[in-house]
């Protein structure tokens, strides 16, 4: 029968999006848990037990995008009070170097898998949407922290294990891979085989269909040699997050040259700079036209085999060590009396009477300027309306992802949360994540015209301040950002 613990005594939060990476996850671990009750106003549902020597609080996210990430990290600091650190574990698009590259580090291949790591003083991801061209090159001025000193120093010690063979991440592998001697549906989660691991040159779109039977196989396949080994290989470096998916292998190229990224995901932006984490992402696609998700399982598989390596390297004595948990940070009372924790779900969920209750009891909803952001970029017109009328907001303000209210909403293509901030006085002029881009750059961009009628319709916009080289990059037949 399996244990049933309480609340407390989950240190480690694992925090995944699709179904092939909650199943890799519950493959590992050593003992499961009884489910606990979820306390009100937390929709999330979690997966409890034991991975080596830690209590572990898996939680599957909704759709993809960072204010779903960032909705459900708060609801799991808040029922799991002791949790020290997040372990992001999935699935990501890789962003690899032609083989004529001198740097092994981004040889870079399906099923390898990809570890948040800071470089030369910056954070370790880099929200790609809060960027812009400039002369050519994008400048992105928006990185987002760095992992804890404990994660830091327990990947430093997975490194040099497997260096000297003594990791056991493949032995997880095999693990979930015997799955399949009893259990046919576990097949997808084996190695997929190496003739199915096909870069593609950037100047080859993908020709249509569900696989690329029909690509130029002949002539537009990069030719790479053979590894010695079918096992992953272990990347560490910059991972870039957004809401947008990408399936550019030139808009792909552009950032892997200008920022050394190395992989693409879609949540964590929204919740890294809220939690101490590791971002795991195993690679199952190349981030260009051919992407499908023949690999998805797979790669789901290394990336969790990964993250059990690193809790192996990591006692419990280590984490506890850690005396200030993260909802220990989340409830610090700023001068307002009430901690940004209170107030998430409130402004999240769409408490609107309590939300007017504090207003007209004298708490100024101004603070909420990343709440008035996170409502736009998710299309909750409900509640930016809301914030606009009880709070005095600076609509030209970025957030602390680097974009204004009505650049998010853009982002996101919400076309009614558009218009209501430009009648509530959003400057459509202002920039943001950089010195260029202003939210028009950014629907054109997109190719929403909608919202490019929307802004061109303002008197308050600004067209001679269109810069030449948007254009040419919006009528790009192979830049994909949706």
């Amino acid at each position: 029968m399996s244990r049933k613990l309480n609340y407390e005594a989950y240190t480690v939060g694992w925090i995944s999006t699709l179904p092939c990476e909650l199943n890799a996850a519950r493959a590992l671990l050593d003992e499961e848990h009884e489910r606990l009750p979820s306390p009100p106003k937390d929709d999330n549902v979690y997966l409890l037990g034991r991975m080596e020597e830690h209590n572990v609080a898996i939680v599957i996210l909704g759709p993809c995008g960072p204010c779903s990430a960032s909705q459900a990290v708060t609801n799991l600091v808040r029922t799991f009070p002791s949790i020290r650190f997040g372990l992001l574990v999935g699935v990501g698009g890789g962003a690899p170097k032609p083989p004529h590259s001198s740097n092994p580090r981004m040889d870079i291949r399906l099923g390898d898998v990809v570890v948040s790591e800071p470089e030369d003083g910056q954070g370790c991801l880099l929200n790609y949407e809060a960027g812009v061209y400039e002369n050519g090159g994008l400048v992105i001025r928006n990185h987002l922290n760095k992992p804890s000193k404990l994660l830091m120093q327990g990947t430093g010690i997975v490194k040099s294990d497997h260096m000297f063979r003594r990791g056991k991440m493949q032995e997880y592998i095999d693990q979930i891979a015997s799955l399949a001697d009893d259990m046919e549906e576990w097949e997808l989660y084996k190695y997929p085989g190496r003739y199915h691991d096909q870069l593609f040159k950037s100047d080859c779109p993908h020709s249509g269909g569900d696989d690329c039977r029909s690509c130029d196989t002949e002539h537009g396949l990069e030719k790479r040699l053979d590894r010695r080994s079918d096992s992953p290989v272990v990347h560490y470096g910059c991972i870039a997050s957004g809401s947008s998916v990408i399936r550019s292998a030139q808009y792909r190229d552009r950032l892997r040259d200008a920022w050394g990224v190395c992989c693409f995901e879609m949540e964590m932006a929204g919740i890294m700079d809220d939690l101490p984490s590791a971002v795991i992402r195993g690679i199952c696609d190349y981030s260009d036209s051919h992407k499908n998700k023949t690999w998805q399982p797979y790669a789901a598989v290394t990336a969790a085999a990964y993250a059990k390596d690193l809790l192996r390297v990591i006692t419990p004595e280590n984490v506890s060590s850690q005396t200030e948990t993260i909802a220990d940070e989340c409830h610090t009372k700023p001068a307002y009396g009430l901690s940004l924790l209170q107030f998430t779900p409130t402004l999240h969920g769409g408490h609107y009477a309590v939300s007017r209750l504090l207003h007209s009891r004298g708490i100024n909803m101004s603070f909420a300027h990343d709440h008035l952001v996170k409502a736009a970029s998710i299309g909750n017109i409900a509640m930016v309306n809301l914030l606009l009328a009880i709070g005095s907001f600076d609509l030209d303000r970025r957030g602390t992802d680097g974009s204004t209210p009505l650049a998010a909403a853009v982002a996101g293509g919400h076309r009614a949360t558009v218009e209501s901030l430009l009648r509530a006085g959003a400057n459509p002029n202002i920039e943001f994540g950089g010195d260029r881009m202003t939210p028009l750059f950014l629907a054109i961009l997109k190719g929403d015209e909608g919202i490019v009628d929307l802004l061109t319709s303002t008197k308050q916009i600004d067209l001679t301040s269109l810069k030449s080289e948007v254009l040419p990059i919006a009528n790009d037949p192979n830049l994909e950002l949706d």
